[in-house]
């Protein structure tokens, strides 16, 4: 598909790209507020302090991403609301349940993790809390995004990045180091959640109302593929993108964790800001369109060239200018964290395109291949950490993840672009 006909393409004019743009312009602000203030922490923090932020938030997420037991990612798929809410009820206990089993975990083991090294180990208790945050945003987004709830989910992030920011600022004046970034990021979760309560949408209601059991137990065994397949899936991708700052740690330096935590952050801007707002909202569209029998692939292949128009130019100029840019914005320290950028930019440039419209699997039913998947770019990854480490280099071992990573994701692309090609055989068939 060409410039000129993208453009113009009706899909440009549908309520699809709105919801994408209203999604967009949230999370746009609140990584703007996130870059803005950047400048400011990496002058009142050390990379030692943002390592230490990134072993708990890896953490998090870890746990955060499996909490639901992944049945947040189905209160989209019924058409009926009833059947909705019960999957968003079922995500919630499972959340809670999760939780309270990490926090007895936590504490039968606190007498040893405070013994670690990690520059917030005594920061372990708080992390089965902030998960309990992470589960119950995560099931909160998808039923905003089942309910067309754009607008609030926009406002929710924009509090999260503003209140996280101006705490972790507030914090690093007073010289709390490692401790100051940590609870900017739990105040920041907090005060989101609290934002969504306020605006109604987290209702007594939708909580208690017309509360079934069996009706809770009906949707867990329709969707028991989510807890079964996707949650290892899920928990193993996580793992990858996550615990390698452990791996990380351990290899070479914390302070090299930092600077690595530091440089992905920075790259996981654009991530954020397009990739995550198409997800859910092209997420949504193409369970609609699977539910009416309508063909699902104009909109992934539109969706890519949507993405590559958007996102090339700015890993292009990150891919060539990064280190100087690091250097100027955020301190000669960090220069460092720009070359690791510009190794990792074309990889993350093709997973920016694949994450965001990889709920094709969810809807077309292909989550055990993708698990496949997800478990060869893990051994890429450790492979590509084994080589810099025998050749002493972290560089090294980022070049070699670049590498792997960009192929792997050329291929997932090709594949994406299959599974719809069949999903539209089976209609036409039909």
């Amino acid at each position: 598909m060409n410039l000129r006909r993208f453009l113009n393409s009706r899909l440009l004019k549908t309520a699809f790209f709105k919801n994408v743009l209203t999604l967009m312009l949230g999370t746009g602000l609140a990584q703007l507020i996130t870059l803005c203030v950047s400048p400011v922490l990496t002058r009142l923090y050390i990379p030692e302090d943002f390592g230490g932020l990134s072993l708990f938030t890896a953490l998090v997420a870890i746990f955060g991403v499996v909490a639901n037991g992944r049945m947040e990612l189905a209160i989209p798929l019924p058409s009926d609301f009833t059947a909705s809410k019960n999957i968003f009820r079922l995500a919630l206990i499972i959340t809670l349940g999760f939780s309270a089993a990490l926090c007895l975990l936590m504490l039968l083991t606190y007498g040893i993790l405070i013994n670690t090294p990690y520059a917030f180990s005594k920061w372990f208790l708080l992390i089965p809390l902030s998960v309990v945050f992470f589960g119950i945003q995560n099931a909160i987004n998808y039923w905003l995004t089942r309910n067309t709830k754009f607008k609030l989910q926009s406002q929710s992030k924009i509090i999260l990045s503003l209140v996280s920011a101006l705490t972790s600022v507030g914090l690093g004046f007073a010289g709390m180091g490692t401790s100051g970034l940590l609870l900017g990021f739990l105040f920041g979760q907090f005060t989101c959640l609290l934002w969504i309560a306020v605006s109604g949408e987290f209702s007594r209601a939708l909580l208690f109302k017309d509360f079934s059991w069996n009706e809770i137990k009906t949707q867990a065994k329709e969707y028991r593929s989510f807890y079964k397949i996707n949650t290892p899936h899920a928990l193993i991708d996580a793992i990858q993108e996550n615990g390698i700052v452990y791996l990380i740690a351990v290899f070479f330096t914390k302070s090299v964790t930092g600077l690595y935590s530091f440089a992905f952050k920075i790259l996981k801007a654009p991530l954020s800001l397009l990739g995550g707002a198409f997800f859910q909202a092209f997420y949504n569209k193409i369970a609609e369109a699977k539910h009416q029998q309508k063909e699902i692939s104009s909109y992934l292949r539109a969706a890519y060239g949507y993405f590559f128009i958007i996102g090339f130019p700015v890993f292009l100029v990150l891919f060539l200018y990064a280190p100087e840019l690091f250097g100027f914005v955020f301190g000669a320290s960090w220069r460092e964290s720009g070359y690791m950028a510009q190794i990792l930019a074309p990889w993350l440039f093709l997973n920016f395109i694949v994450s965001s419209v990889s709920s094709i699997t969810l809807v077309c039913e292909k989550q055990k291949e993708a698990f496949i998947i997800t478990g060869i770019d893990v051994l890429l990854r450790l492979m590509a950490l084994a080589i810099g480490y025998f050749y002493e280099s972290y560089r090294v071992a980022f070049l070699w993840m670049s590498i792997n990573g960009s192929l792997l994701m050329l291929f997932t692309l090709w594949w994406y672009d299959r599974i719809a090609r069949l999903n539209n055989k089976d209609i036409n068939a039909s």
